[in-house]
């Protein structure tokens, strides 16, 4: 008698409730970031450098699939946040491809699991998959008739792997804690992961068309790093069929193009 006694509702232990500013609980981390930096843009907020050390690698968002000389391409970016130069050395980028194909029914295989290493290039060095990340790099995949992705030069193929994944992992020396570090992505074909006909956007200027404003090094802009746009096939290419239709091919066909 005269004492207290707090109730607790145990049955809602592990009820949740968003915050206002986290209200889209299904929010990924690359629209989280660019929520944070609208708001401390509109703010006046300033936006503090990354730190020496820190983890400043990163993997574009989507992959893209693409043509060009009559050779289809898978491609992905890499880049390292930190300015001018990046802090992180002897970058080397990896890439697997997960099929995750059914067993039929004519045979008693289990689910095909096993990973196959994809080989990547880029512009700079097309036989190595080392990369200098002074600048944002585009990876690439040549997918051709000795590639683990064969198939997807048709729709039919890309779509019989609707299950697929391709995990990518950048490896590389911080400078800085002289320790390797990696960063790793993994698309999931079914997700939308990978645009079809598309490419990424240009986000780097050349040091002497921004010399006045970022005295003498080029200007990236990092809010575009994981943006794609439609690309524009070559005669040659555009009766490929990543370019037949800006649907996705997983559509229902009811969805409007």
């Amino acid at each position: 008698e005269g004492q207290k006694h707090h109730a607790i509702d145990l049955s809602r232990f592990h009820d949740i409730e968003p915050q206002k500013m986290w209200s889209n609980m299904l929010m990924t981390q690359y629209e989280v970031s660019r929520m944070m930096m609208n708001y401390t843009v509109s703010n006046s907020v300033p936006m503090p450098m990354p730190a020496l050390g820190e983890k400043t690698m990163v993997i574009s968002t989507k992959a893209v699939l693409t043509m060009h000389n009559k050779t289809m391409k898978l491609m992905f970016r890499v880049g390292d946040v930190f300015p001018p130069f990046g802090q992180f050395l002897q970058a080397e980028v990896f890439a697997y491809f997960y099929p995750w194909r059914s067993p039929t029914q004519q045979s008693s295989d289990v689910w095909s699991y096993e990973g196959r290493e994809l080989a990547l290039r880029t512009r700079a060095n097309p036989c190595s998959n080392r990369l200098f990340l002074r600048t944002p790099v585009i990876v690439e995949h040549i997918v051709d008739s000795n590639s683990p992705l064969r198939s997807w030069q048709t729709k039919e193929g890309f779509i019989a792997d609707s299950r697929a994944e391709i995990l990518v992992i950048v490896c590389g020396v911080n400078q800085v804690k002289n320790s390797t570090e990696k960063v790793q992505r993994l698309f999931k074909v079914h997700d939308g992961d990978i645009a079809c006909g598309h490419t990424f956007t240009d986000i780097v200027s050349p040091p002497h068309t921004c010399e006045d404003e970022n005295h003498g090094q080029p200007k990236i802009d990092y809010d575009r790093f994981h943006e794609v746009v439609q690309s524009s096939p070559d005669a040659s290419d555009e009766a490929c069929w990543i370019y037949s239709s800006t649907r996705s091919p997983f559509s229902t066909g009811n969805e409007d193009s």
